[in-house]
């Protein structure tokens, strides 16, 4: 394995930790909502981890209570919009992991993963700010 393939893997082994399999998602949610119905509608990010060959759910975008949090749609729409981290709607789901893990001057320094239950719609408007039409791109 390339050394790049290596440092890709342990990355994405950290990054995981804490994530939910679509069995632990679904239990979450109970019987509320499917978390297949979720993700097609644009509502949850679900992250696809080659190793395992399987998908994994951040656990940051759900209150330990089991709703997922509001405003997931409003910011993957942004995050795989035009001026987006990926244009194309469906994605292995790192491309979006990367903004959500990556420090914002909006959040006073904190991630977007991190903002994101306590308080979405600051995550929006740092998503807005990066990835909205007209919205420079010189940060991101």
């Amino acid at each position: 394995m390339r050394d790049e393939s290596i440092r890709a893997k342990a990355s994405r082994e950290r990054s995981r930790v804490g994530w939910l399999t679509a069995e632990a998602a679904q239990s979450l949610l109970r019987s509320e909502w499917s978390i297949t119905d979720l993700c097609d509608k644009g509502e949850l990010l679900k992250v696809w981890c080659p190793e395992l060959r399987a998908y994994f759910y951040p656990d940051w975008q759900f209150y330990p209570q089991g709703h997922p949090v509001p405003l997931m749609r409003e910011l993957l729409t942004l995050l795989r919009g035009p001026e987006g981290v990926s244009v194309r709607p469906l994605t292995s789901g790192w491309e979006e992991v990367e903004w959500f893990l990556a420090p914002h001057e909006l959040l006073e320094g904190l991630t977007p993963a991190a903002r994101l239950r306590s308080s979405p719609a600051s995550v929006l408007r740092a998503a807005q700010s990066d990835f909205a039409n007209g919205a420079a791109d010189e940060r991101w």
